[in-house]
């Protein structure tokens, strides 16, 4: 894919304020780029993970920051026989729906928030989510990051994904689930496994030894479900109070994601190949990396920022010709 034309769709991206197909694309285009023109570039693009960091790589600091990883469902309630869509569960509708499922790993400095990979995870691919993240894992790795903490929920902290980041000497603070299993020694003789959710954890935490995974601090909280929640470090001198600031910083992915759906318009393709699907959100990735940027030198939120652009548009139209003219041009138009 060319680069202006690149560039030139992720402006379409970030001005179009609620319509993000090829066809719309074409009708704005200030080039005439037909529909199939359009589709034509995006077919092109080979290996859009990579794009995504040649992209996001000048705005981070990989020897720095944190690194964040989960996945969220992009609506596709009327694309059956798109590539990947399949029936997921969503947080946010409480029910299995039909979507793509996307993975994301995202870089943070505790307050912007920049995507560096990702990846659509398909049932019928037989890789897991797991699986998806340890590859992101280990690409990262490659690239040179070296993160303070790396976090993620309990469906992604398998033994295997926590092994592969103490081979690394990483730290990490992850959700884990209350049936895990602690190995306790009440006696120099024996040793007992006894669940997690068997222990009182005070505000301090519990420093004790996981199964398969050795020292590890641990702490809880209660849940909105009955219950509790619980998390774990292998930074076994961890604070409450760092933990709380983690906790906090780990919520930043939510907005992310909300921010995605909301602004950036990455549930509004309607391709059927996946090659075409995964490009489109990798050009979505980018949009949204370009606005992280401009509210770092701005200081602003997304929401205001957007609220500001709108605001430039419509003082412009009403500029150049009055407000919504070519509706009343009609004599039946009273």
């Amino acid at each position: 894919m060319k680069r202006f034309r690149f560039e030139s769709f992720i402006k379409f991206i970030i001005e179009s304020p609620k319509y993000g197909t090829f066809t719309e694309a074409a009708r704005t285009d200030p080039e005439q780029y037909s529909h199939d023109t359009w589709r034509e570039e995006f077919v092109n693009m080979e290996n859009p993970q990579q794009l995504l960091w040649d992209y996001v790589q000048r705005y981070i600091d990989a020897k720095s920051g944190y690194l964040i990883a989960d996945d969220t469902i992009l609506d596709k309630p009327r694309g059956p026989k798109i590539e990947g869509v399949g029936f997921h569960y969503s947080g946010k509708h409480k029910r299995s729906v039909r979507g793509l499922c996307l993975v994301s790993l995202v870089w943070t400095d505790g307050k912007y928030v920049f995507p560096v990979d990702f990846r659509i995870y398909n049932k019928g691919d037989g890789i897991t989510k797991n699986e998806y993240l340890r590859d992101m894992l280990k690409t990262a790795n490659e690239r040179g990051f070296t993160p303070k903490m790396v976090m993620f929920d309990s469906w992604y902290s398998s033994c295997e994904t926590l092994h592969l980041l103490q081979s690394w000497s990483w730290k990490y603070m992850v959700g884990i689930k209350s049936n895990r299993v602690l190995i306790h020694f009440p006696s120099p003789y024996q040793k007992e496994t006894i669940p997690l959710k068997s222990f009182l954890i005070d505000q301090d935490g519990l420093r004790c030894r996981l199964k398969g995974l050795g020292i590890h601090r641990c702490f809880s909280q209660p849940s909105n479900k009955p219950g509790r929640k619980y998390w774990c470090t292998n930074h076994t001198n961890m604070t409450y109070q760092q933990w709380k600031t983690l906790k906090r910083i780990s919520f930043l992915i939510e907005h992310y994601h909300r921010g995605l759906k909301q602004h950036f318009l990455v549930e509004k393709c309607q391709a059927r190949k996946i090659h075409i699907q995964t490009a489109y959100i990798c050009v979505c990735l980018c949009s949204f990396a370009k606005i992280q940027r401009v509210r770092q030198r701005k200081r602003i939120s997304v929401t205001e920022l957007f609220k500001k652009l709108h605001r430039k548009r419509i003082e412009q139209s009403r500029i150049s010709s009055p407000t919504c003219e070519f509706l009343w041009s009609s004599k039946r138009c009273g």
